[in-house]
C-alpha cells in the first residue's frame, strides 16, 4: 500500500502550533496588546517546519486512509490500554475517549479524525465489525454531538496530495507518485534557498483571497523560484525555454479545487494558480495575492513572453494574466470570460500532453449551449505545444492529451472585464510587465488573430 509523510502536512500530527507573526513581520491587531514569544524548537533555522512527535516523520498506510474513510459515527470500536506517556496531555486525552463504544463517542469525547487514523495505525483500538443504529446513536450522543462527528468525518477526504477519492483504484498509484514528486521538489527548493542565501523563516502567516493560508512548504517553493526569477531577470538576457521550466520546476503550485471544468473525471484538484489580473471570487476584479507577494515571478512570467512572443501576433498581444498548470492533463472544456486570443506553451521533461482545440467550435447553436463532449474528434486540430507557442481562442474547446513525465503549462489570457479593474490595479499589473489591454488595442489583436 501507498503511504505519505506527514512530515509536510498541515493537518496530521498533534504537535501545538507556533504563534505566528504577519507576512510584513509587524504585530497583527489581535497581537498588539502582547508580542508572541518565539519559542525555541526544532523548526529553528529550517526552511521547512518540522513537526514533534506525532508529526515528524509520521506515516500513515492509504488502507489506513480508507478504513477511517468508511467510519461513520455508529461504527463499532474498541480502545486498549492506555499507551501514552503517563501524566502528558495524550495520556489523559486518550483517557477520556478509550472509553467510548462507537466513533462517534469516541469524537465527542475528544477524539480528532488525526487521532483516528494514529491509534488505527497503532493497534491501539480495534474495529470488532458492526455499525450502532443512528436513531440509537443519536438517542446516546444528542443530536449536536452526532452531527458534529458525522460533519467531521464527511469532510474528510484522505492524505495530502492524493487527488482522487480514498477508495478509487488509482488512488495507491498516485499518491505514491506525488509523495515521491513533492519530496524530490522540496528537497531541491530547500538546496537552492542555502545556495540563493535565503534566510529560513519560522512563523508564517500569509493568506489568499479566500483567507487559505499559503502553508510553508509553498511558500518556500515560490521564494525559491521568485529569487530564481529575479537572479534570470537581471542577466538582461534573453529568456529560454529551459530558463522557463526551470523556475517553474521551482514554483509551488496550489491545489486548486475550483476549475471543475478541467478536472479530469474522479480528480479532486489540480495544481494550477493565476498571477495578473482577473475577476476574484467576492472580491471583484484585480491582482491575484499571490502576484504583488512574488513581484520577480511575475516580471519574469512577462519577460519570457516578451522575448517569446510568437510571430503572428508580435507588437500586438496583451493580456491581464497569466494562468499556470503542472501535472494534469486537462479535460474538454470550453474558457468562460476570455477576451480575444490566448498564448499557451508547455515546458518541461514529458511526452505526449499536446493540445487539442476545436477552432470552429460553437458554444451556442440554436438557442442550446452544444456539451463539449458532443464535438466530432475529427473537427479538432492538434498542437505540440512543447515545441512551440500557441495562439488560440479559449472560449472555444479544447483539451490535452495525456503524458507521461513532468509537465508544466503556461496561459497568457485578458480577463473580459479588464476595463472595470482600479487604477491602482492596473498600475501594479504594467508596472511588472503585463501589457495592459485597451478596446482600440483588443480590437486590432482580434482582427490579427481570428
Amino acid at each position: 500500500m501507498g503511504k505519505t509523510s506527514g512530515r509536510h502536512s498541515a493537518k496530521q500530527g498533534g504537535a501545538k502550533k507556533d504563534k505566528v507573526l504577519t507576512n510584513k513581520g509587524k504585530l497583527g491587531k489581535s497581537q498588539k496588546k502582547k508580542a508572541p514569544v518565539m519559542r525555541k524548537s526544532l523548526n529553528e533555522g529550517t526552511y521547512v517546519p518540522q513537526k514533534a512527535e506525532r508529526g515528524y516523520g509520521m506515516k500513515f498506510e492509504l488502507k489506513t486512509y480508507q478504513m477511517v474513510g468508511a467510519f461513520k459515527p455508529g461504527t463499532l470500536i474498541k480502545y486498549g490500554p492506555n499507551p501514552k506517556r503517563p501524566e502528558s496531555k495524550s495520556f489523559y486525552r486518550y483517557a477520556r475517549y478509550c472509553k467510548a463504544k462507537t466513533v462517534g463517542e469516541s469524537i465527542k469525547l475528544g477524539s480528532k479524525i488525526e487521532d483516528l487514523l494514529w491509534e488505527l495505525q497503532h493497534n491501539n483500538y480495534t474495529i470488532p465489525g458492526g455499525e450502532r443504529a443512528e436513531a440509537k446513536e443519536i438517542q446516546l450522543l444528542g443530536r449536536p454531538a452526532f452531527e458534529k462527528a458525522q460533519k467531521g468525518l464527511a469532510r474528510f477526504h484522505g492524505p495530502r496530495g492524493l487527488a482522487f477519492s480514498i477508495h478509487d483504484k488509482r488512488a495507491a498509484g498516485q499518491l505514491e507518485k506525488e509523495e515521491q514528486w513533492r519530496l524530490g521538489k522540496l528537497n531541491s527548493c530547500e538546496k537552492l534557498a542555502k545556495e540563493f542565501g535565503l534566510k529560513p523563516e519560522k512563523h508564517v502567516n500569509i493568506m489568499d483571497e479566500l483567507n487559505i493560508p499559503e502553508d510553508a512548504d509553498l511558500r518556500l517553493q515560490r521564494r525559491v523560484a521568485d529569487e530564481m526569477a529575479r537572479r534570470k531577470l537581471k542577466s538582461g538576457r534573453k529568456l529560454t525555454t529551459q530558463d522557463m521550466a526551470e523556475v517553474l520546476q521551482c514554483w509551488g503550485f496550489r491545489q486548486n479545487t475550483g476549475r471543475i471544468n478541467v478536472m479530469p473525471k474522479g480528480q479532486k484538484y489540480v495544481y494550477s494558480d493565476t498571477i495578473g489580473g482577473i475577476k476574484r471570487f467576492a472580491f471583484g476584479y484585480g491582482a491575484t495575492v499571490q502576484t504583488p507577494r512574488y513581484p520577480k515571478f511575475a516580471s519574469f512570467l512577462n519577460k519570457w513572453l516578451k522575448d517569446n512572443t510568437p510571430a503572428s501576433v508580435a507588437d500586438d498581444f496583451c493580456y491581464t494574466a497569466i494562468n499556470l498548470n503542472c501535472n494534469y492533463a486537462g479535460a474538454r472544456h470550453r474558457d468562460k470570460g476570455n477576451a480575444g486570443p490566448s498564448v499557451i506553451r508547455a515546458f518541461g521533461d514529458f511526452t505526449g500532453g499536446e493540445l487539442k482545440y476545436w477552432p470552429k467550435d460553437v458554444r451556442v447553436q440554436a438557442g442550446t449551449v452544444v456539451p463539449v463532449e458532443d464535438l466530432n474528434a475529427k473537427d479538432c486540430v492538434q498542437n505540440n505545444i512543447k515545441r512551440q507557442s500557441f495562439v488560440f481562442d479559449g472560449n472555444k474547446a479544447h483539451e490535452v492529451t495525456a503524458f507521461e513525465g513532468n509537465r508544466f503549462s503556461v496561459v497568457y489570457f485578458t480577463c473580459s472585464g479588464y476595463a472595470k479593474f482600479k487604477a491602482k490595479d492596473v498600475n501594479l499589473l504594467k508596472n511588472l510587465g503585463f501589457p495592459w489591454p485597451t478596446d482600440e488595442r483588443m480590437a486590432k489583436l482580434k482582427r490579427k488573430s481570428f
